[in-house]
């Protein structure tokens, strides 16, 4: 028997805690071992002290300062770890709402437990990379990890970039949009660009291509939505924040177009990086080349990958100068870019394998192959997870 509606809240809730209790170790290790995490708590604790800081991760050290000041005892490093994980819990109820929508708004048991599962596995899927099995630090080589989990940022604007790409597809899909919708949205851009300006400086070309692809095969485009929701917000935060990373004057790093120089930082060869570079999506791209007829008009299936596209054409040619090099901070975008499009596929495979989940059909050869793939990257991922649990930084040994 499917479950009663009103007992889906109930579910979300339960698969809320579950995301809360597998990661709250991990986050509580992070913040003490990872020199991300460490960088983070000296510039919280000087917002905290009311220094001017010029960072591009203004709402990571708000909400950090602010649970600072409500948890008395709480240090800087552990205000860090309560906001990243406030915000795992976030991403894993969006993820969960939309597996919920995905199997049309009721959930049979098999699909409740498969859809757990899928929000658990998704916060911590990683490349199918051998050298897991080795050391952990080489997938940050080469690969495209969704999921860094000893960068603090990226785990934080995981939810924005989730919840701005579902408005995205929205702008295409209203035909009135109301004032206080397109605020919301025009809030929702302001907070991703504040958390990490990494994911729309790859979702805002893409989406602005797609609209003017929409608008020449004449489809519908809500240009108001557009421009006062997302570009206005965007560009008025980017430009600020561009200004402050690359002022010349300041001699601070400059911008460098550099194809592959920060990609090949870990020794690959370029064969190396191509077989890498499609370990890192594997999943996702299965289930785009098997499920093509029924995925391909779909508009967040669309801007997922376009915004993918994008993020990683910044990734594979674009640096810093200085000391700045070796942090590949343009490949940040790409990697969340990978965890969007993890979800958005993965959404689409609980929608169109629905009754198989429900075992009420027979599995397809597609779905076969697509879990393959997704157990596959699910078990990198577990031991990936196990890594950030370890008592020394994986990442600075």
């Amino acid at each position: 028997m499917g479950m009663l509606r009103r007992q889906t809240w109930l579910y979300l809730a339960g698969v809320c805690a579950l995301v809360l209790v597998v990661y709250a170790p991990l986050t509580a290790n992070q913040a003490r071992v990872s020199a991300d995490y460490e960088g983070h708590a000296d510039y919280s604790q000087l917002l905290y002290q009311g220094r001017s800081l010029s960072i591009n991760t203004y709402l990571l050290h708000m909400i950090s300062t602010s649970v600072v000041h409500i948890l008395t005892g709480a240090d800087f490093k552990d205000s860090l770890g309560i906001t990243v994980l406030l915000h795992y819990v976030l991403a894993g109820a969006a993820i969960a709402a939309a597996g919920v929508w995905a199997f049309g708004g009721t959930l049979t048991r098999p699909q409740g437990v498969v859809l757990a599962a899928f929000v658990l596995s998704v916060l911590t899927i990683a490349p199918l990379a051998p050298e897991i099995f080795t050391r952990a630090v080489q997938l940050l080589y080469g690969y495209l990890p969704p999921n860094p989990h000893h960068n603090p940022t990226n785990m934080v604007v995981r939810f924005y970039a989730l919840v701005t790409l579902a408005m995205g597809a929205w702008a295409f899909a209203v035909h009135a949009p109301r004032w206080w919708q397109i605020a919301l949205v025009a809030v929702f851009v302001f907070l991703s660009v504040q958390a990490k300006p990494s994911w729309i400086v790859a979702y805002l070309p893409a989406l602005l291509a797609y609209a003017v692809l929409q608008a020449l095969l004449r489809q519908r485009v809500n240009w108001l939505a557009l421009g006062l929701g997302f570009v206005l917000p965007s560009l008025l935060v980017l430009g600020w924040q561009f200004n402050q990373t690359y002022d010349a004057s300041a001699n601070y790093a400059q911008l460098l177009f550099a194809p592959f120089e920060v990609m090949l930082l870990g020794g690959d060869s370029y064969l190396s990086l191509l077989i890498k570079f499609f370990a890192s999506i594997a999943f996702p791209l299965g289930v785009l080349l098997l499920y093509w007829r029924e995925l391909w008009r779909d508009h967040v299936v669309r801007l997922a990958w376009l915004t993918f596209a994008a993020a990683a054409v910044q990734a594979y040619t674009l640096a810093e100068s200085g000391d700045r090099l070796q942090e590949g901070n343009w490949v940040w975008g790409a990697l969340l870019a990978n965890f969007v499009l993890f979800v958005v596929m993965g959404v689409c495979w609980l929608r169109l394998n629905a009754e198989t989940l429900a075992l009420r059909a027979r599995p397809s050869r597609q779905f076969v192959v697509t879990s393959i793939l997704l157990l596959a990257h699910s078990a990198i991922g577990a031991l990936w997870w196990l890594a950030h649990l370890r008592p020394l930084n994986i990442f600075h040994q």
